[in-house]
Formats: structure tokens, C-alpha cells, sequence
């Protein structure tokens, strides 16, 4: 919704279209959320037996507190139509996210299992991501891409998913003890999306791992390594001291949705390659100060 203007070719000698002009001062819903006070350059060329492409250039609009900028082209014909989109994000406020995302994604009906579904003013946070896509319109299996999100300056351990783990290891955490940073990156591949290089880390705990995320109903399968107080994330030379620091380690196995996630708990009996590499060549953590609530 908004203002649009364009020059061009409505129809030309041949039967075509051909546009160019501007969006200005629109709401546009992308992935599920809206962007306000959003500008962008546009383009829409098609011939007369219906094959063309349409492309917005730099649409950049305000998001939860933040901003957002994306390129998003389509290629189609009578039959489908296939998109390409690019979009980044920065400083927007994890807590209106939430908000959003939770009233898109209601919880199950059966709240007496797992951690209590958290408000978004219990969790905070400022959050940073990069997104690529593309795929063929109504065609969810034909989705590839990937990306990164990263969260700073966060009080994010009233997130189910944390309170599951904290509650399987026993762990009470005072309020100027949370977790305060986390990243990781995400291949998609149709209605799946493929988590590497997961890293939470605060004062009282360290996460480290790998899994995976079903875009359909939001469950997950992660296998996690708990590092503990944030100890291994401060050590320059982690590979030296992996093997005898893994005997106090403890591995993760969170199923389930997001919202009710399922943890299970196991001491880790050997060391796999792939968490070997979490750990080599990996700079220390910048310590970040934590928020209270």
C-alpha cells in the first residue's frame, strides 16, 4: 500500500508493457513482516504473449524498531513464476519480532507440557540478518537459499527453547547472569532449513552446535554442546584444550517446536569432527555487557 509513479509503455507496437518509476511512503508485507515508510525504484517489462520480469531496487523500509533493505526480481510466463529476493536487516528489537512472530505462530493448545511460553517484553535484544531466496511462486519445495542471524546485546534466556535446556541442567540463573549474544547461519532447501555454526554464548553458559528447522511448523532437531559459564568462548587456543575440556561437556539433543521444545541430555563419549571444528580457528568472543530485566 502507498504511492506509486511510472513512465513507460503501457502498450506498445508490439503488444507489450514496459514501466519504470517509484514506491514511496508504502506498507509492504515481506516474509510475514510488515515494512513501513518503505521507498523503492521498480521495473516491470512484459511482452504480448505474457513472459517478462518485474524487479524492485533497493526497497528499504523501517521494521520492529530497525531497517530493512532488499532487492527482489521475478521472471515469469503464462505457466509460473520465479522469484529471487535479497533482503538485510539491521538494529531491529528482537521483543517486537517476537510479538510478531508469535501472532502469526500460535502455540499449541496443550500448554501443560515444557517451559511456559515466554512474553516478548520477557525477552529483549537487538538482532541483525541476511536473507537470500529463490524458488518458483506457490512452490515451497523448490525453495533454496540461506543466510545469518545475529543477536547482540540480548536477555534472551526466557526463550523456550533456553529455559528447556536451563531446566535440564539444573541451572538457576540470577537476573544480571543471562545470556546476551548468539549467532549462527541456515542453508535452505524447500521446507527445510539447515542450522551451522549455532553459538549462544553469556555469563553462565556456552552453546555450541548444529541442526536443523522445518519452515512448515517451526520444530527443530538440534544436537547442541553445553561449553559451560561462557569458559571456552574466552580460550584463544580452543583446539588444544578440546579433548580433555570435553570430558566435563555435556551434548544437547532439542526436538520439537520451538515453542515446546523437548531436551535431552547425554555426557559426551567422544569427540566428532564436526565439533572439532566449531572450535579451531575461531576468534574469541567480544564480551558484551548484559541487560537486565
Amino acid at each position: 500500500r502507498g504511492r506509486v509513479s511510472f513512465e513507460g509503455m503501457l502498450v506498445d507496437r508490439l503488444g507489450g508493457v514496459t514501466l519504470n518509476g517509484n514506491l514511496q511512503d508504502a506498507a509492504v508485507t515481506l516474509f510475514g513482516q510488515q515494512l513501513n515508510e518503505t521507498s523503492a525504484s521498480w521495473y516491470l517489462a512484459r511482452t504480448s504473449a505474457g513472459q517478462g520480469r518485474a524487479a524492485f531496487r533497493e526497497l528499504y523500509g523501517k521494521v520492529h524498531g530497525g531497517t530493512a533493505t532488499t532487492q527482489a526480481q521475478l521472471q515469469f510466463d503464462r505457466q509460473q513464476a520465479q522469484y529471487q529476493v535479497a533482503t538485510s536487516i539491521q538494529n531491529v528489537q528482537l521483543a517486537s519480532w517476537l510479538e510478531s512472530w508469535q501472532s502469526r505462530n500460535p502455540a499449541p493448545d496443550d500448554q501443560s507440557v515444557g517451559p511456559r511460553r515466554e512474553k516478548p517484553s520477557d525477552v529483549r535484544g537487538v538482532m541483525d540478518a541476511q536473507l537470500h531466496l529463490a524458488g518458483v511462486v506457490n512452490n515451497p519445495a523448490s525453495r533454496t537459499g540461506g543466510g545469518r542471524v545475529e543477536i547482540r546485546d540480548g536477555y534472551i534466556y526466557k526463550l523456550p527453547i533456553f529455559l528447556a535446556i536451563l531446566n535440564v541442567l539444573d541451572i538457576t540463573i540470577p537476573n544480571n547472569d543471562v545470556l546476551s549474544e548468539a549467532h549462527g547461519q541456515f542453508y535452505v532447501t524447500g521446507n527445510t532449513a539447515r542450522l551451522t555454526d549455532i553459538a549462544v554464548t553469556g555469563e553462565s553458559l556456552s552453546l555450541v552446535g548444529t541442526g536443523t528447522m522445518s519452515l512448515h511448523d517451526q520444530s527443530v532437531d538440534l544436537t547442541l554442546v553445553n561449553a559451560g559459564a561462557g569458559r571456552l568462548a574466552r580460550v584463544p587456543v580452543l583446539a588444544e584444550l578440546w579433548e580433555g575440556a570435553s570430558r566435563e561437556l555435556v551434548e544437547l539433543h532439542v526436538t520439537g517446536p520451538v515453542s515446546q521444545p523437548m531436551v535431552r541430555a547425554s555426557p559426551i563419549r567422544g569427540v566428532t569432527d564436526e565439533f572439532k571444528k566449531l572450535f579451531q580457528k575461531r576468534k574469541p568472543k567480544r564480551t558484551l555487557q548484559a541487560v537486565n530485566p
